[in-house]
């Protein structure tokens, strides 16, 4: 299927209805060309999408972080002591301190580009600029040292943002300036991309062009808008905004090897180094290879060529890059809905079979594929709720009542890398709630009681609008509560007892 016909463009949109995304912008790389286009609105008001118009790009800000990096690491008469090996305490003594020696001295340049630290994500440690106290990329590296472990250094892929922006504090200390200034002078300038910025933009111009965050209510069957806000903690991570069409010129560059990295830091981005685990939610799609993570990328193996590429996805918008060299093809898509990565994916999909040129016989059909996927998400979704209303069911049965009143628990908390945690009891309702609208991802926090001083938590996405429930618990002695514990992060789960613990303050 080319993708300058009635029949694509009916694809996309029938997608874009399906997924619930009211807003989607392509572009298509051919060796020099840049073929690009728009479909739907940028804004509930109607603002139709173009080729210019400006999205959040989310985690396909990493191959940018990492090509930022590559200019040091390539430049070695100013940074002679950047290299991928270098241990990253080495850089930011001060600021680059673990929990432990051994990680400290040893994770590198090249482990945190390739998530392979042992550290898990701990998204919800930092703390957007709607706190007090709000994180910037120093910050969010020196809270390292108070966040835990759960696998040793270089036996396991796990996804991790606090280390890119840990990546982005690097180059904006060595270079001596803010990161959003060298990435204008030594990476968009270069490429021209000009309609490319770090953050949300703010000039009259790009704020015309830009297309704001949807979720789509299911109850309501609307789409509702989510607030947009500059999120310095996310430097490094996301926080590129630019359009399919800018972006498609660092794809081309990566694409063909062209500068500004030179043809080392070209290899050294797309060489693999860590296996991706599959679970239930990334498992082996037909005729894939086992994918591997570079810097910024992931490499794959389809039907014998190397497909390279990212997804980036943040509440409201989600965005795909993917490009096969020995094909001189390239692909980016963005939309301002949460389901638009699984529009870019299949829409990737179904044009890559063409180009590589896999028989009509051959092809698998990607809609169906992706309906099926779609499907069986949803059936496990059902498994986990009926598996939680039967242990809930249980838990009644043998339930202990909490050893003291339930508005004892409330008072105020405090971690190293998790900061505060104001817990209070709600009179009219009866439990206990903590407001974390401050976190970069605001959420919502129930504690509804489940034994003793056991609790089930449920927190609520302000942005996703979507609960989901995790294990908590107080620490009780001589009736006074010491601490709480929330299991903010799943990968914990099998560390002790899976819990983040806040010591009570106050």
């Amino acid at each position: 299927m080319t993708h300058k016909t009635e029949r694509f463009d009916r694809l996309v949109r029938d997608a874009m209805d399906e997924h619930k995304v009211p807003g989607f912008s392509i572009a298509i790389i051919h060796g020099e060309e840049i073929w690009s286009k728009g479909y739907g609105v940028a804004q509930l008001s109607g603002e139709p999408v173009t080729s210019d118009t400006i999205f959040d790009f989310a985690s396909l800000s990493k191959s940018i972080t990492a090509s930022a990096v590559a200019l040091l690491v390539q430049d070695n008469e100013k940074y002679p002591d950047v290299q991928w090996t270098t241990p990253v305490s080495k850089l930011l003594p001060e600021d680059f301190v673990l929990e432990d020696d051994y990680s400290t001295k040893n994770i590198t340049i090249e482990d945190i580009l390739s998530h392979r630290t042992g550290y898990p994500r701990h998204d919800d440690s930092y703390l957007g600029i709607r706190s007090t106290n709000p994180d910037n990329a120093a910050t969010i590296t020196r809270s390292l040292r108070h966040l835990p472990s759960n696998k040793p250094l270089r036996t396991t892929y796990q996804y991790n943002n606090i280390m890119y922006t840990v990546a982005s504090h690097i180059v904006s200390t060595l270079t001596s300036q803010p990161y959003a200034n060298f990435l204008e002078q030594n990476v968009f300038k270069p490429l021209n991309m000009a309609n490319t910025h770090h953050d949300v933009p703010t000039s009259p111009d790009a704020v015309s062009k830009l297309a704001h965050p949807h979720h789509w209510d299911k109850d309501t069957e609307k789409y509702i808008e989510i607030p947009m806000y500059a999120q310095p903690e996310g430097q490094g991570a996301g926080l590129i905004f630019t359009s399919a069409s800018d972006y498609a010129l660092h794809i081309q560059a990566l694409m063909t090897r062209s500068g500004p990295l030179s043809a080392e830091s070209h290899d050294a981005l797309r060489t693999p180094r860590i296996p991706i685990q599959f679970d239930e939610d990334t498992k082996r799609r037909p005729f894939y290879s086992h994918a591997m993570y570079g810097f910024g990328c992931w490499i794959e193996n389809y039907r014998g060529f190397e497909v390279v590429g990212h997804n980036g996805g943040v509440a409201g918008f989600g965005s795909v890059a993917r490009w096969v060299g020995d094909k001189g093809f390239g692909f980016v898509t963005v939309g301002n809905g949460s389901g638009a990565a699984e529009i870019g994916e299949l829409v990737f999909q179904i044009l890559l079979d063409d180009v590589i040129g896999v028989t009509e016989e051959e092809k698998v059909d990607w809609v169906e594929y992706a309906r099926k996927e779609s499907r069986e998400e949803e059936e496990r979704e059902k498994e986990r709720k009926e598996k939680e209303k039967k242990e809930a069911e249980v838990l009644e049965r043998d339930r202990r009542e909490p050893t003291i009143e339930l508005r004892e628990y409330a008072g105020t908390y405090s971690h190293g890398g998790y900061h505060g945690l104001v817990v209070e009891f709600d009179e009219k309702e009866g439990v206990l709630k903590a407001n974390c609208e401050d976190r970069c991802m605001p959420l919502l926090l129930t504690f509804k009681h489940k034994t003793g001083d056991e609790f089930l938590v449920e927190q609520y996405s302000v942005w996703g609008a979507y609960t989901y429930t995790v294990k908590g618990a107080f620490r009780v002695a001589d009736e006074k509560v010491e601490a709480v514990g929330v299991a903010f992060e799943p990968a914990m789960e099998d560390v002790g007892d899976g819990l983040i613990w806040f010591t009570r303050v106050k």
